[in-house]
């Protein structure tokens, strides 16, 4: 089963990749669309402030979401897509590698949400 990713029916799901970068000061989103060749054209980009985020460790974790969705909403809105699938990126020497998949309902849809790092600490 195939989750539609956008709401302009010029792009395709397998087409759009998303990059969210959590970092202390912001959070970007960054909405890429593969051209007929192959390569990533940016459509789209979101941002916020970091709120919860302390000297690149998640010190609020509500604060934090609220951050991410407003950075993925406007990232949603400047490109004119549906982002269900984001590629995650936060630095720092408190983090390791683990990937977790799972899914998480809404009322207005269901997300798909990947999660790419995890604190050591």
């Amino acid at each position: 089963m195939t989750h539609p990713q956008t709401m302009n029916q010029n792009h395709s799901p397998q087409d759009i990749v998303v990059g969210l970068d959590i970092g202390t000061t912001k959070i970007a989103c960054i909405v890429g669309q593969r051209n007929a060749h192959g390569k990533l054209e940016v459509i789209g980009y979101g941002r916020s402030e970091s709120i919860g985020v302390t000297r690149g460790v998640v010190a609020n974790i509500e604060q934090t979401v609220q951050s991410i969705r407003t950075a993925v909403e406007a990232a949603e809105k400047s490109a004119n897509v549906r982002i269900e699938v984001v590629n995650v990126g936060i630095a720092g020497q408190h983090t390791s590698r683990a990937s977790n998949i799972g899914d998480s309902s809404s009322a207005q849809r269901r997300r798909r949400k990947s999660t790419a790092m995890t604190s050591s600490n």
